[in-house]
C-alpha cells in the first residue's frame, strides 16, 4: 500500500490501527442497539425459527467448497497467533460460549434464534462465491493455509463472545487479509443482539478478506444507509444496523469515500471482484452458474419449487415451461435479511417479452397470466435496482450488489406430463437413411420418445416408432433419394399421456447415386478403408490445398463466416468430408468434389466407424454429433484405419506396422511439432482437441 494511501484512511477511520508487527487491524464500533435478549431485536422470523440445539450447529451452506467461514458461538481459545501477542494473552485468549440469558452452560430459545440467524444471514451475503458458510466445526486444516504446500483449502473462524482479554469496547476485531493466515487467526464478534451480531459476523470477514470500511466522506467512518422498512438499504462494510438489504459495494451512494483507485487499501471500490479474487488470497470465485443465462441453455422445469443463486451483477436464470393454458410465477429471495431484489420476466418462444414484474417496494416477483395461450416459455430471473442512492434524498440501490438466493414456485398449467422435448437435431442424411439426435428431455419422468414425420413443413406428422427413455437418437431407413424430410419428438409417460410435438427439423436426403453399387476411381462399395490417394502431392501444396478447401466450403468454429485459424478445432463431421476429398485425391492434386462417389457414403462409413469405435465426447456412449470435436488420440487412430497401410502410400515410419506401431510414432510426431493446446510447451495429452492447421499438417505428413 502507498504510504499516502495508509495515512489518509488512518486519519479518516479511527476504527483502523497498525500493530507493532506492522499489520492492519479493524476494531469495530459497537451496535447502538442495546445488547440482550429484546424480542424487538429478533429481527424477521427470530421467534418463528425455533431451531435446536442439535440441529442449530450443523449448518452449511455449501459443504464441497474448499474455503470456509466458520462461525463459531460455543467458546473458543486462540493461542499462537498475532492477536496473542497484541494482547498479552500468551497462554490463549479465553473466549466463552455466545451468552445472553447469564447462563453459558446451555443455549436459550434467543440465542438459538441468533445463531440460526446469523448464519442464514452470512450465508446469503456469500451466496454468490464459492465458499462455505457453517456453524459445524471444521478440521483444523481447513482453517489453516499451510505455507510451501499445494493446499488449496483454508478459510477464517468468527468467534462470537464476550470480550475478555481486548478491552477494546468494540463490536468487533478482525485482521486485515488474515483469511489465509498460515494460523487459525480469528476474527471477534462481541455484539449481542441478532442485528448486531449477524452485521458484525460478515462485515468482520469482509476485513479478512482484505476489504475495509464503506463511509461517508468528511463525516463518517461508516455509512449507516439510508430508507426505512422493507426497502432500507446499506452496505455490509458500513454500519448497516437496522436497514433490511446490505450489499457489498463499489461507491454507488452519496457521498461514498471508498472509491477511486485508493479504495479498500488501494484494490479500488469493487468489493465483488476483491472477495471473488483467487489470486490476492482469498482464493475462491464465483459458484458455477446453476443456470444458463439464455433461452437455449434455459432449465426445463414443471410445475413446482425451485431454488437458484444470482452470482453476479449480469446474471440472468432462464427457465424454460409448457404450459396447456395459463402460468402463475412467484420468485421469492431469501426469507431472511435478503440481498436479492428480483425481477421477474416472462418470454414467449421467440424471446419477446409477455409480462414483467419488477415492484421497487417489494424485494419479490410475481406473474399471473390465466389467459396464457398454451405453449413453450420462459421465465427469466435476475437481479435488479430501484430509486436514486447517488441524490441529496438517496433511495434504493444499484443492481451491483443485487445477489444471492431465491425460490422460483411455478404453477398453474404447467405440466410435466405435456412439457415437449427439444427438437432433433441430424446426425446423418444420406440416400437411404436419416439418422436423429437429441439432448435428453429435462421436462418430468417420461417413458418414451416418439418420432414422427411429414414430407411437408409442419405437418402434418405421421409416427414412425418410438425410442426407450434412455435413447438418444433413431435411425430412419425408410427414406429415399433427393427427398426433404420435417421431423418432430414428442414424449410420453408411463400414465400414457403424450406431449405436444417439438420444435421441428428439415432433413434433406442426398440424390441417388447414379449407378447403384459403383466402384468410384478410389473408394469401393464395401472397402471404405483402403484409399489409393495421399501421394505424388509435392511438399507444402498438400497444406495450400487445405487451406483453400476449408475457406471454400466456409469451415469455422468462430463468428466470422469462412475465416480458417490454427486455433480453432475440427468437427467430426468436418474431418469426415476432409478426409473424404483426400481419399478422392488423384494424381497431382485434389478431386473435384466427392469424385463420382456418392456424397454421403464416405460420411455414412466415418459416422459408423466413429460409432463403433466409442468415439465420442458426448454423454450418450453411441452418439455421434458434428458439433462434437476431435481428440488427437482419435484422429491418430481413425488416420490408421483410413491409411489401410498400403505400401508406398504413408511415410516409411508408417508402413508396414501395426496399429500400436503407428499410434506411437503419430504420438511422436505430434509432439516433436510441438502440437499442443494445453499450457505446457511439448505436452502431448489424448484429450486435447485438433485444430485444423494441426490436422492439415499430420495429414501433410502422412501424404507425402
Amino acid at each position: 500500500m502507498e504510504t499516502r494511501t495508509l495515512d489518509a484512511m488512518l486519519r479518516r477511520d479511527d476504527t483502523l490501527a497498525v500493530n507493532a508487527n506492522k499489520q492492519l487491524v479493524f476494531f469495530d464500533e459497537l451496535e447502538p442497539e442495546p445488547a440482550g435478549p429484546d424480542a424487538a431485536q429478533a429481527g424477521p422470523d427470530a421467534a418463528q425459527a425455533g431451531p435446536t440445539a442439535g440441529s442449530v450447529f450443523e449448518q452449511e451452506s455449501n459443504p464441497g467448497a474448499d474455503h470456509t467461514i466458520y462461525l463459531d458461538f460455543d467458546g473458543h481459545t486462540t493461542f499462537g497467533t498475532q492477536w496473542n501477542l497484541d494482547t498479552g494473552a500468551f497462554s490463549g485468549i479465553v473466549s466463552p460460549p455466545y451468552d445472553v440469558d447469564g447462563d453459558p452452560e446451555s443455549w436459550g430459545d434467543y440465542e438459538l434464534a441468533v445463531i440460526e440467524a446469523t448464519w442464514q444471514v452470512v450465508a446469503e451475503d456469500f451466496a454468490p462465491f464459492d465458499v462455505n458458510v457453517t456453524t459445524k466445526e471444521p478440521s483444523p486444516d481447513r482453517l489453516v493455509a499451510t505455507p510451501g504446500t499445494s493446499d488449496g483449502a483454508w478459510g477464517v473462524r468468527v468467534v462470537i463472545t464476550t470480550d475478555t482479554d481486548f478491552q477494546c469496547n468494540c463490536g468487533g476485531a478482525a485482521y486485515v487479509g488474515s483469511f489465509n493466515a498460515d494460523t487459525d487467526v480469528p476474527a471477534f464478534v462481541f455484539n449481542t443482539s441478532l442485528l448486531g451480531v449477524t452485521e458484525a459476523a460478515s462485515h468482520e470477514v469482509g476485513h479478512t478478506m482484505r476489504l475495509f470500511h464503506d463511509g461517508v466522506s468528511g463525516a463518517s467512518s461508516y455509512y449507516l444507509g439510508h430508507g426505512a422498512g422493507e426497502t432500507s438499504w446499506g452496505p455490509i462494510m458500513g454500519a448497516s444496523y437496522g436497514r433490511n438489504v446490505t450489499h457489498w459495494s463499489r461507491g454507488e451512494y452519496v457521498g461514498a469515500d471508498n472509491v477511486g483507485p485508493g479504495a479498500n487499501g488501494g484494490q479500488g471500490p469493487d468489493d465483488l471482484a476483491i472477495l471473488s479474487s483467487r489470486i490476492n488470497g482469498n482464493g475462491f470465485g464465483y459458484r458455477p452458474d446453476d443456470h444458463g443465462d439464455e433461452v437455449g441453455s434455459a432449465t426445463t422445469l414443471t410445475a413446482g419449487t425451485y431454488p437458484g443463486i444470482i452470482s453476479e451483477t449480469d446474471d440472468v436464470d432462464m427457465f424454460r415451461v409448457y404450459t396447456a393454458g395459463g402460468l402463475t410465477a412467484q420468485v421469492n429471495p431469501n426469507p431472511t435479511k435478503p440481498n436479492l431484489d428480483v425481477r421477474l420476466r416472462l418470454l414467449n418462444s421467440d424471446g419477446a417479452e409477455v409480462a414483467e414484474s419488477n415492484d421497487e417496494h417489494i424485494l419479490s416477483a410475481a406473474l399471473s397470466q390465466p389467459t396464457l395461450a398454451a405453449g413453450t416459455y420462459y421465465l427469466s430471473v435476475s437481479g435488479t435496482g430501484w430509486g436514486a442512492p447517488l441524490t441529496g434524498s438517496p433511495s434504493g440501490w444499484t443492481r451491483y450488489g443485487s445477489l444471492g438466493q431465491y425460490e422460483l414456485n411455478v404453477a398453474a398449467g404447467v405440466d410435466s406430463r405435456l412439457a415437449p422435448p427439444s427438437a432433433p437435431y441430424i446426425l446423418s442424411a444420406q440416400t437411404d437413411r436419416v439418422s436423429l439426435g437429441w439432448t435428453a428431455h429435462e421436462g418430468g419422468a417420461i417413458d418414451e420418445y416418439i418420432i414422427a414425420r411429414s414430407t411437408s413443413a409442419g405437418g402434418p406428422y405421421m409416427d414412425l416408432g418410438s425410442a426407450p427413455r434412455s435413447a438418444t437418437s433413431f435411425d430412419d431407413s425408410t427414406v429415399t433419394g433427393d427427398t426433404t424430410y420435417s421431423y418432430v419428438l414428442a414424449v410420453v409417460d408411463a400414465a400414457g399421456t403424450r406431449s405436444e410435438y417439438s420444435d421441428e427439423i428439415m432433413v434433406a436426403t442426398p440424390d441417388a447415386p447414379p449407378i447403384v453399387g459403383v466402384v468410384s476411381s478410389c473408394v469401393t462399395v464395401g472397402a471404405p478403408y483402403d484409399p489409393t490417394g495421399f501421394t505424388d502431392v509435392p511438399a507444402g501444396q498438400f497444406y495450400a490445398e487445405a487451406v483453400a478447401w476449408a475457406k471454400a466450403n466456409n469451415i469455422t468454429t468462430g463468428t466470422s463466416a469462412g475465416t480458417f485459424s490454427p486455433a480453432q478445432v475440427v468437427t467430426r463431421a468436418q474431418m469426415a468430408a476432409f478426409l473424404h476429398r483426400l481419399a478422392c485425391n488423384e494424381t497431382g492434386s485434389p478431386p473435384s468434389p466427392f469424385a463420382d462417389v456418392e456424397p454421403g457414403l464416405f460420411y455414412a462409413k466415418a459416422v459408423d466407424w466413429l460409432s463403433a469405435q466409442n468415439i465420442t465426447q458426448g454423454t450418450s456412449a453411441m452418439s455421434f454429433s458434428p458439433g462434437n470435436v476431435v481428440t488427437r488420440a482419435q484422429m491418430a487412430t481413425f488416420l490408421w484405419r483410413m491409411a489401410g497401410t498400403p505400401a508406398g502410400s504413408p511415410p516409411a515410419s508408417f508402413v508396414d506396422v501395426d496399429r500400436r506401431q503407428f499410434y506411437a510414432p503419430a504420438i511422436d510426431w505430434l509432439a516433436a511439432q510441438n502440437v499442443t493446446n494445453g499450457t505446457s510447451p511439448g505436452k502431448y495429452s489424448p484429450d486435447g482437441e485438433v485444430t485444423r492447421a494441426q490436422m492439415a499438417t499430420l495429414l501433410w505428413r502422412l501424404s507425402t
